[in-house]
């Protein structure tokens, strides 16, 4: 199961992120997406040429669990090919 955080992000008519946080509420007449996103992701820049608009989010650090993962992958695909 994965975890998400619910933010708010506040951005203005360049795509030019001014808050993105939780517990602000929603702003009236500024423009804003509420967002939910992996915990260690946060939004970069909000994309104003697409309708609706469309945040570019940073992806955050992998987690333990999704290294572990990789290495274990990796490991079986190796073995694989060297046919052990």
């Amino acid at each position: 199961m994965t975890q998400t955080n619910c933010i708010v992000v506040i951005y203005d008519n360049t795509g030019k992120i001014w808050y993105q946080g939780s517990g602000l509420g929603t702003p009236d007449g500024l423009q804003y997406m509420e967002l939910q996103l992996k915990p260690g992701d946060y939004v970069e820049s909000m994309d104003v040429t697409t309708t609706p608009h469309t945040p570019i989010v940073h992806k955050g650090m992998v987690t333990m669990e999704e290294l572990k993962t990789q290495i274990d992958d990796l490991t079986l695909a190796m073995a694989e090919l060297l046919g052990v």
